[in-house]
């Protein structure tokens, strides 16, 4: 089963589990119609479909493949003026993606997904253009985001085993040599987008949308950063919640990776799809312009996720709706393509507040999006006071 093959179980020896079946494949094949079966029913007991899925499943208007530009928008959900948002997330959150529903359901009563502080959504009709044909000006240095073309490193892209595994180490894996020759690839392209780095240091990297146990489902019509700009609040945040050391990320923000000749500037989103037949359609990835977020947009927006082997604390960015900020997207983004956007700027309010959402007009049976979603940090040459 998924569940059984995400955790590891999958070629545990069955002539163990099973004992009274004289061949572990006879053993196999009946736990698996087994667990499907009992999946189903389970399923059926324990967590009824509500019908308020939203998803690729349900009927849609015919596929117009001259429109790409989503206009009114309907489902983006930002966060009231004067509100606070505080998320603690548990079990329920790892197994959302690789577990059957009724586990699930069971993981949401014992460890579930709460809201601890005000909450105060709307949703707010909102147009996301597609960044490929606007007439706007889109570049990385003003904008914050841009779409590399890396289809000259086809090579180094097939090279690539397992799209989980990490390009450094950490306590639960080695480094990945094909990851980390992906990595350095992409270390040289984003070199030539910023003339004043000395170097790229990756930190971590997640899959979205896939169905193995680690996997993160996408974040749907929720606006957000992965980080707050206010680093007076973030370190106030660590004082309460220290760090854990193992989250790379977070002693990057906090000066731990600063040296005497350099310090870290910039935490930059690298996002790609991968393990998929088709392009994105469905849930794709849209940025905000930087030139359209200002200070006042976002909130501290404290997150805590229990993964067993360890408490996640992140102080987040919670973003509020102002007419004036503008949305985009790349349309059918190919596994050739890796979308660059800012999750951070020291001393700047220079970011991309993004997410993703439901297209509406995508080519009945597009799969729905898997992602790579990976975090690089970017040192330059210390300013001199």
């Amino acid at each position: 089963s998924t569940l059984f093959g995400g955790l590891g179980l999958g070629r545990f020896k069955l002539e163990i589990m099973l004992p009274s079946f004289k061949k572990p494949a006879k053993g196999l094949v009946i736990l698996s119609i087994a667990t499907t079966v009992g999946n189903v029913v389970l399923n059926h007991l324990v967590a009824p479909p509500d019908g308020a899925d939203r998803s690729t499943s349900g009927p849609r208007a015919p596929f117009d493949p001259t429109t790409t530009d989503v206009i009114d928008y309907e489902h983006l959900n930002f966060l009231e003026d004067g509100e606070q948002m505080e998320l603690t997330m548990g079990l329920s959150y790892i197994l959302q993606q690789s577990a059957p529903r009724w586990i699930q359901a069971l993981a949401q009563r014992f460890s579930p997904i709460t809201i601890t502080v005000s909450n105060t959504t709307k949703s707010v009709t909102t147009s996301i253009y597609d960044a490929r044909k606007t007439k706007d000006s889109i570049n990385f240095e003003d904008s914050g985001f841009t779409l590399i073309d890396i289809s000259e490193d086809r090579a180094t892209i097939d090279n690539v085993t397992d799209w989980r595994a990490q390009g450094s180490e950490n306590p639960w894996q080695s480094a990945d040599p094909r990851m980390e020759s992906f990595q350095a690839t992409l270390e040289t392209r984003l070199l030539k987008l910023l003339p004043n780095a000395t170097r790229i240091k990756f930190t971590s990297n997640v899959i979205r949308g896939g169905n193995k146990f680690g996997d993160q489902p996408a974040a749907i019509d929720g606006p957000h950063l992965d980080y707050t700009q206010n680093d007076t609040a973030r370190e106030e945040f660590h004082k309460e919640y220290p760090v854990n050391e193992n989250v790379k990320e977070q002693l990057a923000l906090l000066g731990e990776w600063d040296t005497e000749e350099e310090e870290v500037v910039a935490l930059l989103g690298l996002w790609k799809p991968v393990l998929m037949n088709n392009p994105v359609c469905d849930h794709p990835l849209a940025v905000m312009d930087a030139r359209t977020f200002l200070a006042e947009d976002s909130s501290p927006y404290p997150i805590h996720i229990n993964f067993l082997v360890f408490i996640l604390h992140n102080l987040n960015g919670a973003i509020h709706h102002r007419p004036e900020q503008k949305w985009y997207y790349y349309p059918f983004q190919t596994e050739n393509e890796v979308l660059v956007f800012h999750q951070y700027s020291k001393g700047t309010h220079f970011a991309n507040p993004h997410t993703s959402f439901i297209n509406p007009n995508c080519p009945e049976g597009y799969e729905t999006r898997i992602s790579i979603e990976m975090r690089a940090a970017v040192f330059e040459k210390k300013r001199k006071e």
